[in-house]
């Protein structure tokens, strides 16, 4: 809602979130915990910004949740046929665009706990890859329970959101 306000996009176009969803337990049987590959699904959850911004934070929550809970053995499997059907690669031109944000993570990762005899790392970053405007990646904090957030916005949306109060309600430093 934010982002949608700070860039002042029009009320009748179409904002979109990008996000991954696993799907490792949503398969029959469920793969199990040792399994390393991937086991996703993109899915898009798209609303005019007008309607996104005429109601709370908890509508967009909604939005989000019902995509996920959505996602079902037969909703994965029709999806992963459907690209099988109709291969689609997902690269930067596609994620990156105008009203768009794209959300990653990968909370099975324990990122603070590897240690390449350095020591226990401080800080985590995803790197320069699939970096642009509107990508947001998670990883599991350092403390219990905690989400660490890496967010890619152009510097003319930050301070825009600098300036946001509704926004700024809801940061802790």
């Amino acid at each position: 809602r934010s982002i949608t306000r700070c860039n002042r996009v029009n009320a009748n176009e179409e904002v979109t979130l990008n996000i991954v969803i696993g799907t490792r337990t949503r398969l029959n049987p469920p793969l199990p915990e040792e399994y390393w590959g991937n086991a996703a699904i993109f899915k898009p959850i798209k609303v005019k910004a007008g309607e996104l911004l005429e109601n709370q934070l908890g509508y967009a929550a909604l939005l989000i949740n019902k995509v996920v809970a959505s996602q079902n053995y037969k909703e994965v499997i029709d999806s992963y046929k459907r690209w099988v059907e109709k291969p689609v690669i997902v690269d930067k031109k596609s994620l990156f665009v105008a009203n768009r944000l794209s959300i990653s993570s990968s909370p099975k990762f324990s990122v603070y706990s590897c240690d390449f005899g350095w020591g226990k790392p401080v800080g985590v970053r995803s790197g320069m890859a699939n970096k642009g405007d509107g990508k947001v990646t998670l990883f599991p904090g350092v403390e219990e329970g905690s989400v660490d957030i890496e967010v890619c916005l152009l510097t003319s949306t930050l301070l825009a959101m600098e300036n946001d109060e509704e926004f700024m309600e809801f940061v802790t430093v």
